[in-house]
């Protein structure tokens, strides 16, 4: 409590008025307020320290948003995709006859994932294909089922999801014979076409 000089009352309680102007979501304003909080940021400021990155940005990566020299931006390490070129993601693993992927694949996915985040212009199709072994109709369904987990898998970790299609090709697009094992496991892939 402040006390006023002499003459006055004894004391007064010290009153604030506030608005709330927000207009973005409950989350972004708990984020802002975390940030602000931890950090003392201007939440009229997109970049506060001045550098090149917004203020969210730059707490949602962990760098300082205080400290322009943190701002520069290094580039994850990614597939060189060509547009109209097919890359196999070579290391996508899943349990054999389902779409459930392995987390071994994860070092794979995780290039595919940097590829698209370095390069927000980028739109690709994201292929599956199988070997002869069973029905057409059986490897048809299960490349599209994995051609679209591992779209889901990229999309979760936030690529924008008109940025990425995804097709089953079943089939009919070996790469090797599937009269041999290896041959075989050639043609059980996970391609990144670019299209864009």
């Amino acid at each position: 409590m402040k006390r006023p000089g002499p003459g006055l009352v004894d004391w007064y309680p010290t009153v604030r008025f506030g608005f709330n102007f927000y207009f973005g979501s409950k989350d972004d304003e708990d984020e802002d307020r975390d940030e602000i909080k931890k950090y003392s940021t201007d939440p009229r400021n997109k970049d506060t320290d001045g550098g090149s990155v917004n203020d969210g940005a730059e707490v949602k990566r962990g760098t300082n948003p205080l400290d322009k020299s943190d701002d520069v931006v290094i580039q994850k390490k990614d597939l060189n995709a060509e547009v109209g070129k097919a890359i196999v993601l070579e290391g996508i693993v899943f349990k054999t006859g389902s779409a459930v992927i392995s987390p071994l694949s994860e070092e794979i996915l995780t290039l595919a994932l940097n590829t698209l985040q370095n390069h927000p212009d980028i739109a690709v199709e994201i292929r599956g294909h199988t070997d002869n072994t069973g029905s057409r109709s059986t490897n048809d369904r299960l490349s599209q089922r994995r051609a679209d987990a591992v779209r889901a898998w990229l999309v979760n970790k936030g690529v924008a999801a008109n940025r990425i299609s995804a097709a089953g090709y079943g089939q009919d697009r070996p790469l090797d014979t599937n009269s041999t094992a290896d041959g075989r496991q050639r043609n059980r892939r996970i391609e990144l076409y670019r299209t864009k």
